[in-house]
């Protein structure tokens, strides 16, 4: 069947002849009139250039839509709570299994971390450029599953396993941990480059009834995410803790099952067609403005090379804006020169242009928002040691330090409720706009917020340290405290729970939007390039303290440092973040090409242009 199913899904066949199946069937660029002499069936065919599996115009009443929802948000659960039920409890692994230093053990975490979500950008355009989103998802599933295979065989090889006084893993035992890390990280980042942007593709953006999905798909996607989470810290832990290669099988387990669900209804999805590299495509802008450099600007749009369809359909022409004008020389055509004779490197489309100038406008925000992300990581690090250092005793049972990420999962879950069902409907009576707040302002609360749960982390830890010292435990670590609950990490964790609820599905609803409709998944790996840059910055963040500080503030013996001082500190750099984020907000004045379409602007957009057709 797979073979079947690679020949047949669109985008399998060579870029000529994509390109004129396109112009051939594609309904996006029929003229249908909306009059009441229509019948229901012109509005069955997508518009969008999405495709069923056989590589036809997809049919509404057979393909995507809410149905095939349930089947996206199972597999998302399943990758989710296998990809950060490793992810969370790794730092446990690598102290108390391998006897890694406690500062070089987050150091590997938030850099395997980072290179996950950094490997979500070669996801991106393996999805944009080859494999479609469908099949990015399938391959790097494959991927992860693989990677978990080497860690159940490093957790399960005697040779592997020391006990009583250990050094810390080296040679085949650390080589082998690494293969089965990356593996994972390569696997996770081209799955997280492409899930979210291929549920949205089951929505017409031109549709206005089902535009108006869009922001609660991207709510409920995440919320999906974190209720994967809530399972990987809970259930997996638990599992971790009594017996590794019980927890990274389990692991392996629902991935496959993940992988299962997504293949299922195969036929039952829309496809966006692969246009060729995106990357490609913007280098060629860049090039050809540096080699038009002396070509004047024309008075008007006339004296710009526009695309083959956009000849065809005046209604689409592009207009080149104003800002980075020097980037409009690309399309500038030569006197007496026609395009072929300029060649493909000094000539590019109107609407290749804009799609690097859409791309370059999302940059400025990247750029203010990856620091809340070096704050947050510390949530997965050393408030995972703070932890095992208190009473985690419920009843009977002995919660994981680890699966103390419940706190944070149960009020990011119970954040995107309220704000769904409460917030979303009172935002939008009052602002008029479908989505209530636009995602840039969304963003903002969540970064606000985010200073506040570092402050809040700082104050936790002094009053844990303060507990240490009255106990005299200064020079003992990881002793259990039963007097110090664990329950005096809920406020941070309540706290960075609602931060991560406004700040991750406002960046997906941005990138995702903002980005050109070939350059989606692109677009999307732009989000988790955030989290990747804040992972490695953390590591950067956590050496800078330790060479600034005497004596250090981080130190494997946790009680005798002071992680107070060091949250303290990433409050206030957290601080300056958001000054910048204002500033580049104030500087960038939106337009029609300057800023990324929110979906209440989809929706306003799709409306206007049904209702001229109507006319």
């Amino acid at each position: 069947m797979a073979s079947i199913m690679i020949s047949s899904i669109p985008g399998r066949s060579s870029r000529s002849n994509r390109s004129n199946e396109a112009r051939v069937v594609d309904s996006s660029r029929f003229d249908i009139d909306i009059q009441d002499g229509n019948s229901e069936s012109d509005w069955l065919v997508t518009r969008d250039g999405t495709r069923n599996f056989n590589g036809e115009p997809a049919n509404k009443s057979k393909t995507g839509g809410l149905k095939v929802l349930p089947f996206l948000f199972a597999s998302e659960f399943a990758e989710k709570c296998a990809s950060i039920g490793a992810s969370l409890n790794i730092i446990s692994y690598l102290v108390f299994e391998k006897h890694l230093s406690l500062s070089d053990a987050a150091n590997t975490t938030t850099n395997y971390l980072g290179t996950s979500q950094i490997l979500t950008l070669f996801g991106g355009f393996v999805a944009d450029t080859f494999l479609g989103r469908f099949w990015t998802i399938v391959v790097f599933t494959i991927i992860g599953i693989s990677g978990l295979g080497v860690l159940v065989v490093n957790a399960s090889v005697n040779r592997f396993k020391c006990s009583g006084r250990c050094e810390p893993a080296h040679g085949a035992d650390k080589a082998t941990l690494y293969l089965g890390l990356y593996l994972m990280a390569l696997g996770g980042g081209g799955v997280s480059s492409s899930v979210s942007g291929f549920g949205a593709d089951q929505f017409e953006k031109e549709d206005p009834r089902e535009a108006k999905y869009l922001p609660n798909f991207f709510n409920w996607f995440y919320f999906m995410f974190m209720l994967g989470v809530l399972f990987g810290q809970t259930v997996v832990i638990y599992i971790e803790d009594q017996s590794w290669p019980w927890g990274f099988g389990t692991l392996l387990i629902i991935l496959f099952m993940s992988l299962n669900l997504l293949v299922c209804i195969y036929r039952k999805y829309r496809y966006k067609v692969p246009e060729g590299s995106p990357l490609t495509s913007l280098a060629r802008v860049f090039v050809a403005s540096v080699r038009n450099w002396n070509l004047p600007l024309p008075a008007d749009n006339h004296g710009y090379l526009q695309h083959d369809d956009d000849y065809l359909d005046h209604k689409n022409k592009v207009v080149l804006t104003n800002n980075f004008r020097c980037l409009n020389k690309a399309a500038v055509i030569p006197e007496g020169k026609t395009a072929s004779e300029r060649g493909r490197w000094s000539l590019t489309t109107a609407r290749d242009v804009e799609s690097f100038k859409m791309i370059l406008r999302l940059l400025p925000i990247l750029a203010t928002t990856w620091f809340y992300w070096t704050a947050q990581v510390q949530f997965g690090t050393f408030t995972v040691t703070q932890a095992v250092t208190s009473n985690r005793k419920w009843g009977n049972f002995e919660v994981p330090a680890a699966s103390l990420g419940f706190m944070l999962s149960t009020s990011v879950l119970l954040t995107l409720i309220v704000y769904d069902r409460v917030f979303l409907p009172i935002a939008r009576r009052i602002t008029g706009r479908p989505n209530g707040i636009t995602s840039l302002q969304r963003m903002g609360i969540g970064l606000v917020l985010g200073i506040l749960s570092m402050i809040v982390a700082a104050l936790v830890e002094r009053r844990r340290l303060k507990e240490v010292r009255h106990l005299g435990l200064e020079a003992i670590p990881f002793v259990q405290m039963k007097s110090f609950s664990m329950f005096w990490f809920y406020p941070q964790y309540f706290v960075v729970g609602v931060a991560d609820a406004f700040v991750f599905p406002a960046q997906i609803d941005f990138f995702y939007t903002g980005a050109p409709d070939n350059m989606r998944a692109l677009g999307t790996s732009l989000v988790l390039a955030t989290t990747a840059l804040g992972s490695f910055g953390s590591s950067v963040f956590v050496r800078a303290v330790k060479s600034a500080t005497s004596p250090d503030w981080i130190q494997d013996n946790i009680n005798g440092g002071r992680l107070d001082l060091f949250f303290f500190s990433l409050a206030v750099c957290s601080g300056i973040n958001f000054i910048a984020f204002l500033l580049v907000t104030k500087i960038f004045k939106y337009s029609r090409y300057e800023t990324p379409l929110d979906s209440a602007n989809v929706e306003d957009k799709a409306n206007e242009k049904y209702a001229s057709r109507a006319v």
